[in-house]
């Protein structure tokens, strides 16, 4: 068996030609509730039409996978180079605003063959998962997948799994007898040097980010104050102005040398700070602080969206803390973080990608940069 990657209990596999895994596919190529959002409910798919379509896919450069979940197959991937516009039939005008000549693409396709394995997270792991191997040992730089705009379902799970939308092809693929338009999806190759971005409705707004540096100091301090004084108040008797300069500015010190440290601009002016750290075995170092009005614009969602994305992504859990009665602890609940230990002034958080079980070691606090003073 020509195991691509496995882990967690999913397994993908290379398909081989023989009856075992083309009668398989063969039986979902039959179920109308795969070829409603595959190849349409007219279709008429044979013993020999589904061995012609193997054959015809390695001559091509396709590469057939079969998933694999706890020892059953339950569903099918296929991914392959994509050297040009062409070859994925899109125009080149908006390809070209999304992919570079020089870097490495492939185009994927998926589906759950097994009705039972279906809304269980399973699309979800496998796509991380075959993702993880395409980045790795295939090197790919950009992969590629193409929805049709009606199939909500499928746009959903790869959004989770960090999927942006690129642009939409209308009349791209013809089902039953319809011509459906394409959204057409990018994940790009994480490199922890860019930071993260700006989304879109946000920049809108005049909101960017930039790296932080030394001049941002007295900034970052007052960030500080405005969000947490209160806190400090209530659990650590009051904000002590020398205490707090040499504990943030070490914090801060510290923070710079992390895989990510952004400031956050709105119209210019200093809004907030972001940040995080990716480590070996876990991202930690997770800060957030914005100015009030800054609240509520979505800003914390799309954060923590990214960081849970490069959690399931890498298979590394993400750690946070949070004073006790500071209602983001809420946001960070959705987002599936939980409460892992509790200590007078703080929750310590902290988000399991799917497939992923709790180690059982203690783990080391992330410093918050707020000094807790000798009572």
């Amino acid at each position: 068996m020509n195991v691509l990657i496995s882990e967690g209990g999913l397994t993908i596999r290379k398909m081989e030609g023989d009856a075992a895994d083309l009668g398989l596919f063969l039986k979902w190529m039959t179920d109308p509730q795969t070829m409603k959002y595959w190849d349409g409910m007219t279709e008429r798919y044979t013993y020999d039409r589904v061995a012609e379509g193997y054959r015809k896919h390695l001559e091509e450069g396709v590469t057939p996978c079969i998933l694999v979940y706890n020892g059953a197959p339950i569903g099918y991937f296929q991914f392959c180079p994509i050297r040009n516009a062409g070859d994925y039939e899109v125009p080149e005008k908006l390809y070209s605003q999304f992919v570079n000549e020089s870097e490495t693409v492939y185009g994927i396709d998926m589906f759950l063959g097994e009705a039972a394995c279906r809304d269980r997270g399973l699309g979800t792991a496998s796509l991380l998962l075959l993702s993880k191997a395409l980045f790795r040992d295939y090197r790919a730089d950009l992969l590629l997948i193409d929805p049709k705009v009606h199939n909500a379902r499928a746009i959903c799970c790869y959004h989770k799994c960090g999927f942006e939308d690129y642009f939409t092809v209308p009349h791209r693929e013809l089902q039953d007898g319809v011509y459906h338009d394409s959204l057409i999806m990018g994940l790009r190759r994480a490199d922890p040097r860019q930071g993260l971005r700006i989304p879109p409705e946000n920049a809108a707004k005049g909101f960017s980010c930039q790296e932080v540096d030394e001049k941002d100091f007295s900034g970052y301090l007052r960030m500080k104050r405005d969000c947490f004084e209160a806190y400090v108040d209530e659990y650590y008797g009051g904000w002590a102005e020398e205490d707090q300069l040499r504990m943030n500015r070490e914090t801060f010190e510290k923070t710079c040398g992390q895989t990510c440290f952004q400031k956050i601009l709105w119209n210019g002016e200093l809004a907030g700070f972001w940040g995080y750290d990716e480590r070996e075995d876990r991202i930690g170092g997770l800060t957030i602080q914005l100015i009030e009005a800054a609240r509520n614009q979505g800003l914390g969602s799309f954060f923590l969206r990214e960081i849970t994305a490069l959690s399931d992504r890498t298979g590394k859990p993400a750690f946070l803390q949070v004073f006790r009665f500071n209602p983001a602890q809420n946001l960070y609940s959705r987002f599936g973080f939980r409460v892992y230990e509790t200590t007078a002034s703080h929750y310590h958080m902290r988000y399991d990608p799917p497939g992923k079980e709790e180690r059982k070691e203690g783990r080391p606090f992330e410093r918050s940069g707020i000094l807790r003073r000798e009572q």
